[in-house]
């Protein structure tokens, strides 16, 4: 016995495969930062670059950072049990890269301005650094694409 597929059937299924085809499921960070706007940060201080960080929601960013380049750092402690008294901080940047800002994701790192899917793990340690007959420290450790593996 043969069996006839109605046509009612088959157009809603292919309508709805159209329209997921024509919307995208959303374009990934790689498709994002090919077409997003690139600063360098020794430029954000200008009035244009800092009006498109501003308007992340309708267009992302990809800021450059070059080698050698020393940065300001302020590290900030939110807290209500602490306070801190940070030193003046800068950051040396060791080799060039790029940070993609956009509204719909966290920023992501990338080394060549082009990858910027491939995570490697970054890293947060909080220990204690005990010797005999000195005082106790606290540690604080970020890695963003550490040099040492995870331990």
């Amino acid at each position: 016995m043969r069996r006839l597929v109605s046509p009612y059937r088959v157009f809603p299924i292919v309508g709805l495969w159209l329209a997921l085809a024509a919307s995208g499921c959303g374009a990934g960070p790689n498709q994002i930062a090919a077409s997003a706007q690139r600063i360098p940060f020794d430029q954000l201080d200008q009035k244009h670059h800092a009006q498109m960080l501003m308007g992340l929601n309708e267009n992302p960013v990809v800021i450059h950072f070059k080698e050698g380049q020393e940065i300001p750092f302020r590290f900030v402690l939110d807290s209500r049990l602490l306070s801190l008294t940070p030193p003046d901080m800068k950051l040396r940047v060791k080799t060039a890269f790029f940070l993609l800002l956009r509204a719909d994701g966290p920023p992501l790192l990338s080394e060549d301005g082009i990858e910027f899917e491939e995570q490697p793990k970054n890293s947060f340690m909080l220990g204690f650094d005990v010797q005999r007959d000195q005082p106790a420290a606290l540690n604080l450790r970020l890695g963003v694409r550490a040099n040492q593996p995870e331990e």
